[in-house]
């Protein structure tokens, strides 16, 4: 499942930049979560990714981030990617009540077996 998810990380770094793959600029990511069928499902909006975005995100301080040297552009690096898949998932499935227990780990895989995999699958056909 790990090479799947490398693989769409990868996929994602790569438009326009073909050399990148290795970070994922917000207007990246935000396009893997609505191709993958996140943002705009139930309790994910626009405004969520970009926030898990932020939240998720490494500052990155060289030109080749896309900045001014010494300026800062967050960006999504492998890990942090993985992280921001959890902070979707906790999102999408996180109990409405205050009664219920929160499953990070149940959260993520019907994440991942919802949305991501799908779209590791497609993104690996072509």
């Amino acid at each position: 499942m790990l090479a799947e998810l490398s693989r769409v990380f990868a996929s994602y770094c790569s438009p326009g930049d073909g050399e990148n793959l290795t970070h994922l600029s917000s207007a990246k990511f935000a396009r893997f979560t609505r191709e993958a069928g996140i943002v705009g499902c139930e309790r994910i909006s626009p405004t969520d990714v970009d926030l898990i975005f932020v939240k998720a995100a490494q500052p990155a301080t060289s030109k080749r981030a896309g900045g001014k040297p010494g300026a800062a552009r967050k960006l999504l690096t492998f890990d942090a990617f993985l992280e921001a898949l959890f902070l979707l998932a906790i999102r999408k499935h996180a109990p409405r009540t205050a009664r219920a227990e929160p499953t990070g780990a149940l959260h993520l895989s019907c994440l991942l077996h919802e949305h991501v995999l799908p779209l590791a699958r497609r993104v690996y056909a072509q």
